[in-house]
């Protein structure tokens, strides 16, 4: 989840973030362990015999959700528009959301699609 306000401009720092996100990749077996280690039935050594030999090392993209805060607090219109769409070139994000933490404005969105791409456990 990268974050950004909305009313600012956008400064080195967040375009050398944003960047660094475009990048990011991590192993098939990297991700499949995080997908998979907080199921009760994981044990790590099976997976080192019978599920390890089995994933190639390939690198691949991490999904990238960009989260536009202070959407209510946007008078330009087009300036917005623009800042969103430098973000999105920048960062190939897999979605984005407009989003306003004052008035709730489109935090259902983003908690329906949290909820649904989010692994369920036990806390």
């Amino acid at each position: 989840l990268f974050i950004v306000d909305s009313v600012r401009r956008l400064d080195f720092d967040v375009k050398q973030a944003t960047n660094r996100l475009a990048k990011m990749k991590v192993s098939t077996r990297d991700k499949y362990l995080l997908e998979n280690i907080s199921r009760e039935d994981f044990r790590l050594e099976d997976f080192k015999v019978n599920q390890e030999p089995l994933i190639d090392e390939e690198l691949v993209p991490v999904n990238k959700v960009l989260i536009m805060n202070k959407v209510d607090l946007v008078s330009n219109r087009r300036r917005f528009n623009y800042l969103r769409q430098e973000l999105e070139d920048i960062g190939h994000f897999d979605h984005v959301f407009n989003v306003s933490a004052k008035t709730g404005f489109g935090i259902e969105e983003l908690l329906e699609y949290l909820i649904e791409h989010s692994k369920r456990d036990e806390w």
